[in-house]
């Protein structure tokens, strides 16, 4: 299972605001730090509700990494529709973060893998060749950064997977020496990502 269409789409929403928001994008850095969107979890009491330290520091790191944008976007400036945009995705990331059991530091880490990153191909732009291969270094695993970007957002023990069986008969062709071609009669941004996943709960290599 995995995030919904309104998750991907906010997400696509968010990646057109910070190319359109490009200055205060590019003054994120990670490093510095000082399936489905998952329920927000609290402890209650009848008298009272009380948050977990961990979810307002999260919460804390949340606002932080949006300062920079949102001071940068006053209100009725015509970048503050994008800045919303940007620090919704950021906000319910945050509770997906929460109750997926991460720390604040894989939080900032992954978030703001995420900015700094636009923010750096908005001044140096990546030139793909027509054969990629996964940039693993020397400054950023890419591929790292999508798999824990998508583990958040999956619920693994909500989720089944079908079609589980044919595994072993993809495995048996290639043995053969064999190809195999996967076609898909569509594809979101996070399918990748979540094939992995399940390939590796089946004990495959991803």
């Amino acid at each position: 299972r995995r995030a919904p269409p309104p998750t991907m789409v906010l997400l696509r929403q968010v990646l057109v605001a910070l190319l359109t928001f490009a200055p205060g994008v590019a003054a994120f850095n990670p490093s510095t730090r000082s399936g489905w969107a998952r329920p927000m979890t609290m402890s209650a009491t009848a008298e009272k509700t009380t948050i977990d330290p961990r979810l307002a520091e999260i919460r804390g790191a949340q606002q932080k990494l949006m300062a920079p944008l949102t001071k940068a976007a006053p209100a009725g400036s015509s970048q503050e529709r994008f800045v919303n945009i940007v620090g919704d995705f950021m906000a319910e990331y945050a509770e997906s973060a929460y109750t997926a059991g991460l720390s604040v530091d894989q939080y900032v880490g992954i978030i703001g893998g995420l900015l700094s990153n636009v923010g750096k191909n908005l001044k140096s732009p990546h030139k793909f060749e027509a054969f990629h291969q996964a940039i693993r270094g020397p400054d950023f695993d890419f591929y790292q950064f999508g798999n824990d970007f998508v583990d958040t957002l999956m619920i693994t023990e909500e989720s089944t997977t079908e079609g589980a069986d044919k595994l072993a008969k993809i495995d048996d062709l290639v043995a053969k020496g064999d190809n195999v071609i996967l076609l898909a009669n569509h594809q979101t941004e996070a399918d990748p990502q979540i094939l992995r996943l399940i390939l590796e709960n089946a004990g495959k290599d991803a």
